[in-house]
């Protein structure tokens, strides 16, 4: 049996909603259930969230673990200049996304 509810992710401990699969058996008349999460990764960690600003597309590369808020690199980079820091500044409470994950450009066939 599966449902909906919400984990926490394994990599960035940010709060998700995934399917949960339930299992129950019968041990000497008595029933024990178990659950797990079907993933254990958010889409952020798995790389298959875009940015949250409006109307933007681009993949989210930073999380902003205070707000949960998940930014490409050119909105954290506004982000940061309209609080008056540096990216730098910032980076103490982000987590960014594992470089093998970001979406690479697609090489224009000439």
């Amino acid at each position: 049996m599966s449902g909906f509810g919400l984990t926490n992710c394994q990599t960035c401990d940010r709060e998700f909603e995934t399917s949960i699969t339930v299992d129950s058996y019968d041990i000497d008349g008595w029933t024990k259930s178990d659950r797990w999460p079907d993933e254990e990764e958010c889409d952020f960690c798995q790389g298959e969230e875009t940015c949250s600003e409006e109307g933007c597309t681009a993949q989210a590369t930073v999380l902003d673990t205070g707000p949960a808020v998940v930014y490409c690199a050119a909105h954290w980079e506004e982000c940061c200049k309209e609080n008056g820091d540096t990216v730098e500044e910032c980076e103490v409470c982000v987590l960014r996304l594992d470089e093998h994950l970001h979406a690479k450009p697609k090489k224009e066939v000439e």
